[in-house]
């Protein structure tokens, strides 16, 4: 497998930021922003939200998913992303998410390195607000800001949260076209809010461990 991580090659080199607005990509995106931030807000009680269900998409790449991706991409890793792009459950990052494998491969390189040092920061960058946490029981609710998430961190990012960060593999992810990506049955879900962003952590669901509480 080709090296995700080569020399000189970080994250802010590899993603453009163009303006987006009026975009017609080959593929309708899902037209969903970030919710507003309220930052005098802690944690608020949220309305329902499953786990998300495995769905498969064709075993054949359509064309054009990564050819797109590219375009908004200064440095695009091609390489790695043609050999990363299809899952173990045949599915495909680019045109799933509208993002490339080598984004989704550095941000979970991130967050594995942030559990393995125990950075926060190198978690914290990666969520996006707000950030809906399911507990075991099936308690939700959101966090509205980093300044919210700042007490409960070692709650939402459980021994559990951080063990299915650590052995979280691009091959391994659940693709939901045009909603995002997930680990561990949905423990983790990442979502992609603009055509080649990184994809940010939008929900943590603590409930959907399976029952054997195995994170791998």
């Amino acid at each position: 497998m080709p090296d995700p991580y080569p020399p000189g090659r970080g994250l802010a080199d590899i993603i453009k930021a163009p303006n987006l607005l009026g975009l017609m990509v080959l593929y309708s995106c899902s037209g969903n922003a970030q919710s507003s931030m309220d930052e005098n807000s802690d944690v608020t009680a949220a309305s329902g939200m499953a786990a998300p269900a495995r769905q498969r998409v064709s075993a054949e790449i359509p064309s054009g998913c990564l050819d797109e991706v590219w375009r908004y991409q200064r440095h695009p890793n091609r390489s790695f992303d043609i050999a990363n792009d299809r899952t173990t459950d045949n599915n495909f990052i680019s045109c799933s998410t509208y993002s490339s494998p080598f984004l989704f491969a550095s941000v979970l390189n991130d967050l594995r390195q942030g559990v393995q040092s125990r950075r926060r920061e190198l978690i914290t960058r990666h969520v996006s607000y707000p950030l809906l946490w399911i507990g075991r029981s099936g308690r939700q609710r959101r966090i509205r800001s980093a300044r919210a998430l700042s007490p409960v961190f070692d709650e939402v990012f459980d021994r559990t949260v951080s063990a299915v960060l650590r052995c979280a593999r691009l091959r391994d992810l659940g693709l939901v076209p045009s909603e995002g990506a997930y680990v561990a049955h949905g423990v983790v879900w990442l979502r992609v809010f603009e055509t080649s962003a990184a994809p940010m952590i939008v929900t943590i669901n603590q409930a959907a461990l399976p029952a054997s509480g195995r994170a791998c």
